[in-house]
């Protein structure tokens, strides 16, 4: 059996999508504030789920390496008002 093995390489600094999952759509918003105040991103409605508890926000922003991409990561990951980042 042959296993196949991809590696991905990312060439910074790129526009990087985070989603970000919860269930107050405000509240989402400004956590996203709150993690970069200083930074421009975009952030759009991705999805609400059928009966409207939760809803997912794309987030693009700029990274400049990986540190500060997995930064990014865990402060929103920590964020008391997300559930869940992708």
């Amino acid at each position: 059996m042959r296993s196949s093995h991809h590696t991905i390489v990312i060439t910074y600094p790129c526009r990087w999508r985070y989603r970000v999952i919860g269930s107050n759509e405000d509240r989402m918003r400004q956590a996203i504030d709150d993690v970069m105040p200083s930074r421009p991103y975009d952030v759009h409605l991705s999805n609400r789920s059928s009966q409207g508890a939760y809803l997912s926000l794309n987030v693009e922003v700029t990274v400049s390496d990986e540190t500060d991409r997995l930064g990014l990561f865990g402060k929103l990951k920590r964020h008391p008002d997300i559930r869940l980042v992708l």
